[in-house]
């Protein structure tokens, strides 16, 4: 590979999967979700959790301050946190519930296919702001060999 394509690795999200597939890419990092979702679809991915752990990635539900009406946007995000919604998510997006498991009909096999059993990983986001092209570097150079 060369060094452009090196040096542009973490802005891969949307193109992953196309080189992967080229075979310009050997291994990377990608969402659970969307690498089982392709594995599905024949891409040559495994989705795999680190022994260590899944990584729990977060993302938020906002709601603008002037957004009308606001009964239905709540009443939505009720109706995504509800355990059948949840569970649905899994086994058809390939996401882990947002809730406790235990709340859904998910199968052990079921969960183990979306979340990792032990205590999860949580990214220290807030460490790039002092140390991005150190983190940056390495993570290539790792990928390189």
């Amino acid at each position: 590979m060369d060094e452009s394509k090196l040096s542009n690795l973490g802005n891969l999200s949307d193109t992953f999967q196309d080189r992967n597939t080229e075979g310009e890419i050997p291994m990377g990092q990608y969402h659970h979700d969307v690498a089982g979702l392709a594995a599905a679809e024949g891409f040559p991915v495994v989705p795999a959790f680190p022994k260590e752990g899944g990584i729990l990635d977060s993302g938020y539900w906002i709601v603008p301050q002037h957004v009308e009406p606001l009964d239905e946007v709540h009443e939505f995000i009720n109706f995504m946190s509800t355990p059948e919604t949840q569970a649905s998510l899994s086994r058809n997006v390939g996401t882990a519930p947002v809730i406790d498991p235990a709340q859904t009909d998910l199968s052990a096999d079921e969960l183990a296919a979306v979340s990792s059993a032990g205590a999860p990983i949580i990214p220290r986001y807030d460490i790039y702001k002092d140390h991005a092209d150190y983190i940056s570097d390495t993570w290539n150079k790792m990928i390189a060999g």
